[in-house]
């Protein structure tokens, strides 16, 4: 058994095996056997996991077109059924392991936050969203539970995700006018930035570059040449919409994530791949069309030019100057509340943040996910949050690494989804977007297929074929 499996099944155990958990869970397993005699003949109980699973594929394809408040109603929807199932459903297999307790003590620590904070009122309701998002991932944690459900999830997510991207080619297409002042006012070249449904350029970049990073190894997953071919298009549409944003946050992730993805797709295929001369070959040739791509846009687009350029000016560009200050007041923030943190959700940051602020620089956030992160949550939930990233890294990289007969399916899933961590925690290091449902839930979306895959297919779960001799895509 895989050290990572073990780990699991000890923390499992330990979890079993603790009174503090059995106290609290007493009234819950009695409600179960309660109900275990009119469960046995119910049709309605027969159907719900697969009514939570609608569900849960219902929220994951919303998330850009429905508001806030609507992805909000739709994340509590998905958990109430997942929770239903779960009582209804005692003896399924749960992939509560090492990684879930990473991610429920990084939630739970809010709780803490939330009591040292001078605005506890405001943080507990920042927290509740937090608790929203958790919910949001148990239901994603529980319901794709097999490598088929994960794949139909993927599918939804790019249908939502194609159809956004149309719609953004579409806005490059007529010249859609801005709807806030969203470039340098000093700027030579005018720009048109496609925001899409979600009203922001840098919302929608941080919405499609997740997407794309689970798109592309979704098409790596196809068995024909033909099928990859055919997928192209669906991942250069979304490509494109990204760079017609002219998110440089955006821009910065896709450089920071092409060469993690060649790295994870070349430990998957790589032995094959490189085993021959031709596909040595074809791979440098590839590296090399991508860089020069890159630079005859560079040539042929002196507003791409001028853009990318801005990054280095320094204080001089008005974005760069705004996000500057915000970084320095937040950092003034810490001095006072490094420890414990301000509290949780952004009506606390705006009510602390008008203390420390420079005049004129009203902001949202701290522009930076882990200044945020701990500027909210103290050194205690910063750790935990690099803590629970580094698990989840840490469990892809064990399982890409093992030896051991796995399905090539669910390495590129896994890699898929650290791909996708990866690009957003890079652009949350210079944008805000981050705390928006249509990106947030992406995120969790990420950990629970890390965490669920993992789990249930290398354990002989019900996504596991190898353990169970059978067609290991056709498990559900």
């Amino acid at each position: 058994m895989p050290p990572y499996l073990a780990d699991d099944q000890r923390m499992q155990a330990a979890l079993q095996h603790s009174r503090v958990l059995g106290l609290v869970l007493k009234p819950w397993q009695r409600l179960q056997q309660a109900l275990a005699p009119a469960v046995r003949h119910s049709r309605t109980a027969a159907w719900l996991p697969s009514l939570a699973l609608l569900m849960t594929l219902l929220l994951i394809f919303s998330l850009p077109f429905a508001s806030s408040g609507q992805n909000g109603i739709l994340m509590l929807a998905a958990a109430g059924l997942t929770f239903v199932r779960l009582l209804l459903h005692p003896h399924e297999s749960q992939p509560f392991g090492r990684l879930f307790v990473w991610v429920f003590l990084f939630v739970a620590w809010g709780l803490v936050a939330t009591g040292f904070s001078p605005f506890a009122r405001l943080s507990l309701m920042g927290y509740t969203k937090t608790i929203s998002y958790f919910l949001a991932y148990l239901a994603l944690l529980v319901n794709l539970r097999s490598l088929k459900q994960v794949r139909l999830s993927l599918q939804v997510m790019l249908l939502a995700a194609v159809i956004v991207s149309l719609y953004g080619l579409y806005q490059w297409h007529i010249k859609v006018p801005p709807l806030a002042l969203w470039d340098d006012p000093t700027a030579q070249y005018t720009l048109t930035r496609v925001y899409s449904f979600l009203g922001n350029p840098n919302l929608l970049a941080g919405y499609l570059l997740p997407t794309f990073a689970l798109s592309a190894f979704l098409m790596l997953t196809l068995p024909r040449l033909w099928h990859k071919l055919c997928f192209v298009p669906l991942l250069v549409v979304q490509l494109l919409c990204i760079y017609f944003t002219y998110s440089r946050g955006a821009w910065i992730a896709l450089a920071a994530g092409a060469p993690l993805g060649l790295l994870l797709w070349l430990r998957i295929d790589g032995g094959h791949l490189l085993s021959r001369r031709q596909g040595k070959v074809l791979l440098a040739l590839g590296v090399l069309l991508a860089l020069g791509g890159l630079i005859a846009l560079f040539v042929l687009n002196p507003a791409l030019s001028e853009r990318v350029s801005s990054l280095f000016r320094g204080r001089e560009h008005s974005s760069n100057n705004f996000r500057v200050n915000v970084w320095m007041s937040s950092i003034a923030i810490l001095r006072d509340y490094g420890w414990t943190g301000i509290g949780m959700g952004n009506k606390v940051f705006q009510a602390v943040y008008t203390y420390y602020m420079a005049t004129g620089f009203k902001a949202l956030s701290t522009y930076n996910v882990p200044l945020e992160v701990w500027v909210e949550m103290g050194i205690g939930g910063l750790l935990l949050f690099v803590g629970l990233l580094l698990a989840h890294a840490r469990r892809v990289w064990q399982v890409l690494c093992d030896s051991q007969p796995q399905s090539r399916e669910a390495r590129l899933l896994l890699a898929g989804a650290l791909l996708a961590l990866w690009v957003l925690m890079v652009h949350g290091m210079v944008d805000t977007v981050f705390y928006r449902p249509p990106v947030q839930v992406l995120f969790w979306y990420a950990l629970a297929i890390i965490s669920g895959v993992s789990h249930h297919v290398f354990s002989g779960g019900p996504a596991s074929g190898a353990a169970a001799g059978g067609d290991l895509s056709e498990q559900g």
